[in-house]
């Protein structure tokens, strides 16, 4: 399965209708954002060639985007140096499964 599938199946899971949706932009790749509640789901394109600062920029604009918007849960794929402000970062694989095996 592609990664946007996953992250459809994932987003149904945990939300059956989004508030908002946006597809950002960051380092020429999108990002896609769902939110419902208090929930955040970020599912992005990433690759295993990325750098400390890379992954620092990802962090960086992630918060950025999350300004004024107070999640509870911030749901994000792969790896990441995102860190808890106001939020519990969860990684949607891990999540994934245990929805499915649920």
């Amino acid at each position: 399965m592609t990664g946007e599938i996953l992250y459809t199946i994932f987003s149904n899971l945990i939300c059956s209708e989004f508030e908002r949706l946006g597809l950002l932009t960051f380092n020429g790749e999108n990002m896609i954002q769902k939110v419902k509640d208090d929930k955040d789901v970020i599912w992005r394109e990433y690759n295993d060639n990325w750098t400390e600062k890379d992954f620092k920029k990802d962090k960086e604009f992630i918060i950025k985007e999350l300004e004024g918007w107070a999640p509870h849960i911030v749901y994000i794929n792969g790896q990441s140096v995102l860190t808890p402000k106001t939020w519990e970062v969860r990684y949607i694989e891990p999540e994934f499964k245990s929805l499915m095996e649920g």
